[in-house]
């Protein structure tokens, strides 16, 4: 038994698996685009919600959809490791992640967020120019 699973560890250790990984600047510059896309994807939520266009139980299950993308992009970057030239993006993307994700926790605050989803689309789209 204690055979079978050291013969498993050292496949997954040197099959690849790693619990980081390293992205490449141009890896950075597409997650840089995914953050963009649903920061600016929140905003016209918002508006969308603002103008009264909206269900409840649509909101909620649009800001749920939302709050996913952004956490899976988190939990990605949160795993994830750069290049010293690029280690201030990668920072910098993190924390634009956690942001969307922690304000989509509360669907009720929809119309107030608008803003910070302006915010956070164009400081994601200023690290994607920048890479």
């Amino acid at each position: 038994m204690k055979l079978r699973l050291l013969g498993l560890f050292f496949i997954a250790a040197f099959s690849g698996c790693s619990l980081s990984s390293t992205m490449s600047r141009a890896d950075l510059k597409s997650t840089a685009k995914q953050l963009v896309s649903i920061a600016s994807e929140g905003n016209l939520f918002a508006s969308f919600v603002i103008d009264g266009h909206s269900t409840p139980a649509y909101t909620k299950g649009q800001v749920k959809y939302l709050r996913q993308l952004a956490n899976e992009v988190s939990r990605k970057l949160s795993m994830t490791k750069t290049d010293p030239d690029t280690d201030s993006q990668l920072t910098q993307l993190r924390t634009i992640a956690d942001r969307l994700t922690a304000m989509l926790e509360d669907e009720g605050q929809i119309e107030q967020m608008r803003d910070a989803f302006i915010e956070l689309s164009a400081m994601a789209g200023h690290i994607e120019s920048s890479l």
